[in-house]
């Protein structure tokens, strides 16, 4: 179906590192999850790309799925929902295919969408979700969404939307400090990632403040041992991540 979210399953409160930058965002959702329905109707969390916010989105549906299978959650990007829309709006007979989007969205317990910044700037499409929105929240139904700008930033060419949204939660992710990139490469070592410390010292000072990245360079590593069954050199490091 067009606009669903593959899951991914390896995302959950319980393997979500926690340091003094995201202790807040991951406390909020976890108070979210577990008064859902009572208070905090709405949550945007906001935060820097590679910070940890899709990782917190896929938990909240984890978790209520879990507690309840039959649970209707709608969890999509802000480009699929776009692609959506636009598909829909380009068909002979839009219409009555828009019409089938709203009613699909309009029968979720929860929407979520990451990245909803992407619909900053295309007018129709944010128009779609003018619309969704206002059903759903009318509804008492539940909508998360993430961004990598803040609430003040958000569609401040369309005072309708903003309005909206500014009733949301506001949810800050800072960018990950030392403790919580230290935390994630001790986390791999104890799973089995055996690397020298100038490794450890060349993953602090190039993930670039970015989880994500940290995550893709450890993956990188470990394919790179089980490929030549030992680490790369730091020259080798900088000929993979510094072109």
């Amino acid at each position: 179906m067009i606009g669903r979210r593959p899951p991914m399953n390896g995302y959950s409160f319980e393997n979500y590192i926690v340091a003094e930058s995201n202790r807040f965002a991951k406390e909020a959702c976890v108070q979210f999850v577990n008064n859902f329905g009572e208070k905090y109707n709405h949550l945007l969390i906001c935060g820097a790309t590679g910070t940890g916010k899709t990782h917190l989105l896929h938990a909240i549906k984890r978790s209520l799925e879990d507690g309840d299978l039959d649970m209707n959650i709608i969890s999509i990007t802000g480009e699929q929902f776009a692609n959506e829309v636009i598909e829909c709006l380009r068909s002979t007979s839009n219409a009555v295919s828009m019409n089938k989007i709203r009613k699909r969205y309009y029968a979720a317990d929860l929407l979520i969408i990451d990245d909803i910044d992407w619909l900053q700037h295309l007018e129709a499409t944010r128009e779609e979700l003018l619309h969704i929105l206002e059903k759903v929240m009318n509804d008492n139904k539940k909508v998360v969404f993430s961004s990598t700008v803040g609430i003040n930033e958000l569609f401040l060419d369309y005072p309708k939307l903003k309005c909206l949204v500014e009733l949301f939660t506001v949810v800050p992710i800072e960018k990950p400090d030392e403790i919580l990139i230290d935390s994630i490469i001790k986390k791999n070592v104890i799973e089995g990632l055996s690397v020298s410390d100038d490794i450890k010292t060349y993953l602090r000072e190039h993930s670039e403040n970015s989880i994500t990245r940290l995550k893709g360079m450890i993956n990188t590593i470990k394919m790179w041992i089980d490929v030549y069954g030992k680490e790369p050199s730091l020259i080798e490091l900088d000929n993979i991540f510094e072109r």
